[in-house]
């Protein structure tokens, strides 16, 4: 069953409830004493207007907006990724509380456009499926 058939579920339950097994989607509550966060996961995908030497002061740039205006959000991780034109690619992982929050943080770090962001139902690795 796909995790939007579930009836009456959310994303944010999704994410919480989630767990692969052999392919299969499978629902379990986390373990007691598990860590649910109370905000959800954000993937924004990101095309920048300039190359990859200026990458780390567009990285610090959003550091420093995290931490004195959207203090509540969570820079969780970014993959960066440089075509070979030199265009500038980022997808990255926020936790937030809020779509229009993550919005707010990108607007006011510039320097680019938003190709997506969506909101994160879970995680899985090659361990998630086992091989026969």
């Amino acid at each position: 069953m796909s995790t939007a058939a579930k009836p009456g579920v959310g994303c944010r339950e999704r994410r919480a409830l989630l767990k692969i097994d052999k392919g299969n989607w499978l629902w379990r509550r986390r373990s007691p004493g598990a860590r649910v966060a109370d905000m959800p996961d954000y993937m924004i995908v990101r095309s920048f207007d300039c190359g990859e030497a200026d990458m780390p002061e567009v990285g610090t740039r959003s550091r420093q907006l995290i931490e004195e205006k959207y203090k509540e959000v969570i820079w969780r991780h970014s993959h960066v990724v440089v075509d070979d034109e030199g265009n500038v690619r980022t997808y990255c992982v926020y936790q937030a509380p809020d779509e229009d929050t993550v919005r707010a943080h990108s607007r006011d770090l510039g320097r680019h456009g938003i190709d997506s962001i969506e909101e994160i139902a879970g995680d899985v690795t090659p361990a998630d499926f086992p091989v026969a």
